[in-house]
């Protein structure tokens, strides 16, 4: 039995771990209102692109993962000898990354149909973004090469992850959110004008704020009570930040002041796909309940 895990680009793995743990990951396409169009990932970094959405008049929008990637995947991983491929998806309620997954499985057996008795491919749609389930998928890849978990452990381990983990996300600057849609004019402006940073957090795919704190270090405390109020203790988790480098000091200085455990600390930053929506200035953490 020979397993890969992959997944796509929103999952925001540090290319570090994509290569030590061999993540394939597909990446979704941004295009910008002046007609170009750059692979999440590839043709731009969240640092690079952060530089575009300070000067950009309408934001960007995103393409999902097209079938024929996902083919070209499932031809290589079954070229390559593996018996199983697990890949997770971002959230299926937001993109039709996922639903393009199916399209391309049907695709490929329609092409293979002697490989359904030697090659399965299971699809999760993770029904998060970020390393809400980018941290599911790690840990998964190390199941999958350094303990040569079964692929029904995997998988059950996956579900379990997807079912409890917790997302929570605080974006700085509401210019951006108002931009793509997530809060209105007039709140935008309320909330700048007071201060205010919503805490957001996904459930069943949809966004939702569970409340607004007043300025940066205050937003950071309340993320911190909201995470100890509800963690699994000893579980892993992740910090999340943006593009800007002070932000992401003082958040993961403050984490890691806060976590006590010997919990493992995998820290990572927002993609492009994520920051479109967010702007470039947020922080967030993933972890277990």
């Amino acid at each position: 039995m020979k397993i890969r895990i992959s997944t796509d680009s929103t999952a925001d793995i540090p290319v570090s771990l994509q290569r030590d743990l061999d993540i394939p990951v597909l990446p979704l396409t941004i295009e910008t209102v002046e007609g170009q169009e750059w692979m999440d990932g590839i043709d731009v970094t969240t640092d690079s692109f952060a530089d575009y959405l300070e000067k950009a008049e309408q934001l960007p929008t995103t393409a999902a993962v097209p079938p024929l990637d996902y083919v070209n995947l499932f031809e290589n991983t079954f070229a390559a000898g593996y018996t199983d491929l697990i890949h997770v998806s971002l959230n299926g309620s937001g993109s039709s990354t996922f639903q393009n997954s199916i399209l391309a499985r049907e695709m490929f057996y329609q092409d293979h149909p002697d490989a359904k008795n030697s090659f399965r491919i299971h699809l999760l749609d993770s029904r998060t973004y970020s390393m809400g389930y980018g941290l599911g998928v790690i840990h998964a890849a190390r199941m999958a090469r350094e303990e040569n978990a079964s692929v029904d452990r995997i998988l059950e381990y996956l579900e379990d992850w997807i079912a409890h983990n917790v997302v929570l996300f605080v974006p700085l600057e509401l210019s951006f959110v108002r931009k793509s849609g997530r809060i209105s004019g007039a709140a935008a402006l309320i909330g700048d004008a007071l201060g205010l940073k919503p805490v957001i957090t996904f459930e069943d795919g949809s966004a939702k704020t569970l409340e607004k704190a007043r300025g940066e270090k205050m937003a950071m405390r309340s993320v911190i009570r909201l995470m100890n109020a509800t963690r699994s203790p000893g579980t892993p988790i992740s910090i999340v930040g943006g593009a800007d480098p002070s932000v992401n000091a003082a958040w993961d200085a403050m984490v890691r002041k806060e976590i006590t455990d010997t919990s493992e600390i995998v820290a990572a930053q927002l993609g492009c796909v994520i920051t479109i929506n967010s702007g470039p200035k947020a922080f967030g953490i993933i972890y277990r309940i």
